[in-house]
C-alpha cells in the first residue's frame, strides 16, 4: 500500500504509478482505498485531476525519507557480509581523475573481488553520512569537520608551473612580472599565496585569464600560454612526463586543508570499506612521502 501511494503521489497518476510497479491501474486504486480506509482519512482530493491533500502531503512527507532509510539499511546489511563485492565512492572530479584513476588498478589487482563504483562530485555535494548510501566520501576540505570518520589523504601542497619555453624566461620570481599569469577561477586566492610564499613582492597576481578547470589550467601552461599555480597531485602526470616543469623549488604547502577521506560510522566495519580505506591511506602516504 504504501509503494502504490508514493508511486502515485510522485507521478499524480494511478496509471503511472501502476506502469512503475507493474500493476494494473484498478490494482494501484484499491491499494491506496485500502490505504485510506486503514489512515481514517483520504489522501487525494479525486476531481478534475489528482492531487494531494492535506493529510496526503504529510504522510509522503514522512514516507520518503522512511523509504530511503529502509533502502539504506537493506544494502548496509548487503553490504556487511564477508561476500560483499561492491565499493560505492563519492569523489571530487579532479582528485578522481588525475590521482585516484591511475592507482586503482594496484586496488583492482590486490582485492579482485571488490568492485568499486564511483561517482563524481564537486563542492556543492551535500553530503549524507547517516541516511546516504555511500562507503566512502573523498572531499576537499580538512578532517574532523563532519561527525564520521575522517582522514587527510592528500594535503593542497601548490606548485608554479609552466612549459620549457616559459621557464627560459624565468631565471628569478621576479620575472613572473613578465609572464601571463593563469588562474583557477574556483580559487582566485592561490596566486597571491604562492607569491607570499615565495617572497615575491610586487606581483600584480590578478592579471592574466582565468579557467574553469584544473585541467584547462594545465593544458593552457602546456601550450605556452603562462605560468599556473595548481595543487601537486593535479600535475604530477605532467611533471613526470616532462610536459610541464617546475621552474622554482617554492611549494606552498597547507596540511590542514586538502583532499580528505570520511567514512560513515555505519560502514567503517564493512570488508570491502575497510579494505579500500586502508589501500587508499597506504597509497596517499607513499604519494605524501615521495612527492
Amino acid at each position: 500500500m504504501l509503494m502504490a501511494f508514493e508511486a502515485a503521489a510522485s507521478s499524480m497518476s494511478f496509471t503511472k504509478a501502476g506502469q512503475e510497479l507493474n500493476l494494473t491501474q484498478s490494482a494501484i486504486s484499491h491499494q491506496i482505498l485500502a490505504l485510506e480506509e486503514f489512515v481514517g482519512v483520504p489522501l487525494f482530493d479525486r476531481g478534475n485531476r489528482l492531487e494531494l491533500n492535506i493529510a496526503g502531503r504529510i504522510l509522503l512527507s514522512r514516507l520518503v525519507p522512511a523509504l530511503n532509510s529502509l533502502e539504506g539499511a537493506m544494502l548496509d546489511a548487503a553490504a556487511s557480509s564477508t561476500s560483499s563485492t561492491t565499493l560505492r565512492i563519492a569523489v571530487m572530479t579532479t582528485f578522481a581523475a588525475k590521482w585516484l584513476m591511475p592507482r586503482l588498478p594496484h586496488f583492482l589487482r590486490a582485492h579482485p573481488g571488490i568492485t568499486p563504483n564511483l561517482v563524481t562530485i564537486d563542492s556543492r555535494f551535500k553530503m549524507d553520512l547517516e541516511g546516504g548510501s555511500w562507503d566512502a566520501y573523498i572531499y576537499w576540505d580538512r578532517p574532523g569537520k563532519f561527525n564520521a570518520y575522517t582522514q587527510m589523504l592528500v594535503p593542497d601542497n601548490l606548485v608554479l608551473v609552466c612549459n620549457q619555453e616559459v621557464a627560459a624566461a624565468l631565471q628569478t620570481p621576479a620575472d613572473l612580472a613578465r609572464v601571463t599569469l593563469l588562474h583557477l577561477a574556483a580559487r582566485p586566492e592561490i596566486w597571491e599565496q604562492w607569491a607570499r610564499a615565495a617572497d615575491c613582492r610586487g606581483l600584480d597576481t590578478t592579471r592574466g585569464p582565468a579557467f574553469s578547470l584544473f585541467t584547462m589550467v594545465a593544458q593552457a601552461a602546456m601550450a605556452g600560454l603562462g605560468a599556473a599555480v595548481l595543487p601537486h597531485f593535479s600535475v604530477e602526470e605532467e611533471l613526470t612526463s616532462g610536459a610541464l616543469i617546475m621552474p622554482f623549488p617554492h611549494a606552498l604547502a597547507s596540511p590542514s586543508e586538502g583532499y580528505c577521506i570520511a567514512v560513515p560510522e555505519g560502514r567503517a566495519g564493512f570488508p570491502a570499506t575497510r579494505a579500500f580505506h586502508e589501500w587508499i591511506a597506504a597509497q596517499a602516504h607513499q604519494y605524501n612521502t615521495s612527492a
